[in-house]
């Protein structure tokens, strides 16, 4: 557009001084057609801006790494010749609150078209898109009418991530993966806990006839109660001194370790933090780690009082929880409750004392992308499920 404008400008000046220089009836003709071009473009722009609108189409998901086509559908209904336009896209970042915006240039036909803007998130997050601003230039690009921007579509910029393993080092005490607690009762019927008096709710199948028939009353045997590999995964999604690059790789390390443990035939718990309230959702398929990681880029970060509003709460119970925060706050730290197998994966360069200092098992990770987390999830996951 500046070139034009400027290539514009040196033909009126040259037009303007033929008609002044040459006192002639040719030099005249020369600038009275030169400006009578300019003067026709102006006076068609408004014309040109009848029936003219842009919508937003729906747009792809994408990862951090990759581009991603935003289809704007572009109908011109006027008849009268129209010169290029500019669009501005404003593009709002829900999870870490960051904006940026993307120009492009169009020359827009008649009738109806989908125009293909190629755009990216530099972080990951839910991104709304918003037609902010326009500009309907005339045919020889020296003036702009400002339009209105109206419409608004969003895309996900999703976290990467793959398993870590292959299944090979999961425990195998039994076929459901888990072993039983000789100190509990419970309804499965591998071992005898012990007997009881018969109560209302108990199940027939469970009364031990020849003890009953011996005593002179019902008793019901009870069976061990198995122990489940039951694992949690805590976000810490938030607080602060948490940076947008800190975020992209909390988000990635969660989606690794969710991954790797579905693919390893666990299934397990996932906790976070939305504005101070818990949200729990289990985890037992891939595409609930879609949804959840979803939900969570779908919402700004927390805040460190949030968070600690969040972790004075009742946590899901589990034999082992992996927490998994970026911020520096000390206060948050002192807020995590640890139990003796939890383990904590911390992403950035300096970790709270109260995190550090309390945790059972600590791996950490830097804020740079190309730095993989498999190792660290695979050394945590190894010393958790075993």
């Amino acid at each position: 557009m500046k070139h034009q404008r400027l290539v514009s400008v040196v033909v009126l000046l040259a037009a303007v001084v033929v008609g002044v220089a040459v006192a002639d009836y040719i030099g005249m003709l020369f600038a009275l057609m030169v400006l009578s071009t300019f003067l026709l473009s102006f006076i068609l722009l408004p014309f040109s801006l009848i029936g003219l609108s842009l919508s937003p189409q729906h747009v792809l998901d994408t990862t951090r790494n990759e581009r991603t086509i935003f289809p704007l559908k572009v109908v011109r209904r006027s008849f009268f010749p129209c010169g290029k336009v500019k669009i501005v896209f404003l593009l709002r970042n829900r999870f870490n609150g960051f904006s940026t915006k993307e120009t492009v240039i169009i020359r827009p036909v008649k009738g109806e078209s989908i125009l293909s803007c190629p755009i990216q998130s530099p972080h990951i997050g839910m991104i709304d898109i918003t037609v902010w601003r326009i500009w309907v230039y005339d045919l020889t690009g020296l003036i702009a009418v400002p339009l209105k921007g109206r419409g608004t579509t969003a895309f996900y910029t999703l976290p990467e991530g793959e398993s870590v393993w292959d299944g090979s080092i999961v425990p195998q005490e039994t076929e459901d993966n888990e072993e039983t607690d000789p100190s509990r009762p419970g309804n499965s019927r591998p071992e005898l806990f012990g007997v009881h008096e018969y109560i209302s709710g108990d199940s027939i199948r469970d009364i031990h006839w020849k003890l009953s028939a011996r005593l002179d009353k019902m008793m019901v045997r009870e069976y061990v109660r198995p122990i489940h590999h039951d694992v949690s995964l805590l976000l810490l999604n938030g607080g602060g001194g948490i940076s947008p690059m800190a975020a992209d790789k909390l988000m990635d390390v969660l989606f690794t370790l969710s991954l790797s443990l579905l693919q390893s035939n666990i299934s397990h718990t996932l906790c976070w933090c939305e504005a101070g309230q818990m949200t729990v959702m289990r985890i037992q398929e891939e595409n609930e780690i879609f949804l959840a990681v979803k939900r969570i880029l779908s919402v700004r970060l927390c805040t460190s009082l949030e968070l600690i509003e969040f972790l004075s709460g009742t946590l899901p119970l589990s034999s082992f929880q992996v927490v998994l925060a970026a911020t520096t706050d000390e206060r948050v730290g002192d807020s995590v409750r640890f139990k003796e197998r939890d383990a904590l994966l911390f992403v950035g360069e300096t970790a709270p004392d109260s995190l550090f200092g309390r945790a059972p098992a600590v791996q950490a990770l830097s804020e740079d992308k190309a730095e993989s987390p498999k190792e660290a999830i695979a050394a945590l996951l190894y010393q958790g499920v075993h």
